[in-house]
């Protein structure tokens, strides 16, 4: 397998870095809307472009390098998801699309099950979409929102809603099952706030229409390949403070239980960017991505958060400031993690 970046590759890595740099973080999701950068995965017949997982996740991986807060992430997973399942028609309704990651209860003695956390995206073109995420010159780019619930045995099951980014504008959601997806209805929200900054909701969830295909690989490999970009921007940070940071007249980096410290975040870095190629590449060529999902499955729940505990106490204080931007890197992290998070 070779992951070395084609042409259109390249290009959308230099749009993605180009509209980034130069839009303020507030401003970064109309920019990328405006650029056409919301609808690469939707098909040509939508306005889109039909790509696939390694475009979107180009895109996702500079956004976490910057640690910037938009829909971004489940509204290029589910685009993508949709139009490989050739169910893009779901794209074009006038209403957001959330989703929302249903797997059972961990204790055996509870016959319901509970459906964890999870992300969403919204529909392009939406008059909804706009109002709620304004991206004015790409009537198809799409909108997200994210949701987690609990009460549910299936896809084809609802019940209630904990820590929903950008749910609030939503009218529907998909119930994102191991073997199924089911559209349900959200209402009773009620907004709120993650930790980073993510709008939050609760919501109750009411199931109907199956969708069919299995969408949780489109979604981990939207959620690995912004913790890519996350945990880059984190090591950036983390090694910048250490050459410039001095005791006893000395830079820190030139310790070396800091340099062991921070070589472990560098190993932790390019195995996350490697599972993210991987995983992505076999979403796109058809290959059997059951490894692929596994290993980043394991990666995400027990070693990102570890490489961004480890850039905080190589920062010391300064890392806990919220002037600082470090703790932005962490919340990110922590957000996608538990979204895409199914017990085993």
């Amino acid at each position: 397998m070779d992951f070395t970046y084609s042409e259109t590759q390249e290009a959308v890595l230099q749009a993605a870095t180009e509209v980034l740099d130069s839009a303020a973080p507030e401003a970064a999701w109309k920019a990328l809307g405006q650029a056409g950068l919301l609808s690469l995965a939707l098909p040509e017949s939508l306005g889109g472009d039909g790509l696939g997982a390694i475009e979107t996740g180009i895109v996702l991986t500079e956004l976490g390098r910057r640690a910037l807060v938009t829909p971004a992430f489940p509204a290029l997973s589910l685009s993508l998801a949709l139009t490989r399942l050739n169910r893009a028609d779901l794209l074009t309704a006038d209403t957001f699309l959330t989703f929302a990651l249903a797997q059972p209860r961990l204790k055996p003695s509870l016959t319901s099950a509970q459906a964890a956390l999870s992300s969403t995206a919204s529909v392009p073109g939406s008059a909804s979409a706009q109002a709620a995420t304004p991206a004015p010159g790409t009537a198809s780019a799409p909108s997200a929102m994210a949701a987690s619930v609990e009460g549910a045995t299936s896809a084809a099951s609802g019940g209630r809603k904990v820590a929903a980014p950008f749910l609030a504008e939503a009218s529907r959601v998909l119930l994102v099952g191991r073997r199924e997806t089911a559209v349900a209805a959200a209402s009773d929200v009620e907004p709120g706030f993650s930790s980073s900054g993510l709008a939050e909701s609760n919501a109750t969830l009411t199931a109907g229409q199956a969708v069919g295909g299995d969408v949780f690989p489109y979604l981990l490999s939207g959620a690995i390949a912004m913790v890519d970009g996350l945990l880059a921007g984190a090591l950036d940070l983390t090694t910048a403070h250490l050459r410039t940071r001095e005791q006893f007249g000395k830079p820190l980096a030139t310790f070396q239980i800091a340099a062991g410290h921070i070589a472990d975040v560098y190993i932790a870095w390019r195995t996350t960017h490697l599972l993210a190629l991987s995983l992505a590449w076999g979403l796109d060529t058809g290959k059997d991505v059951s490894a692929d999902v596994e290993a980043a499955e394991h990666w995400l729940e027990t070693e990102a958060l570890k490489a961004l505990r480890t850039c905080h106490h190589l920062h010391g204080g300064i890392g806990l400031d919220v002037t600082y931007p470090l703790h932005r890197y962490y919340s990110l992290v922590k957000d996608l993690t538990r979204y895409v998070h199914r017990s085993h």
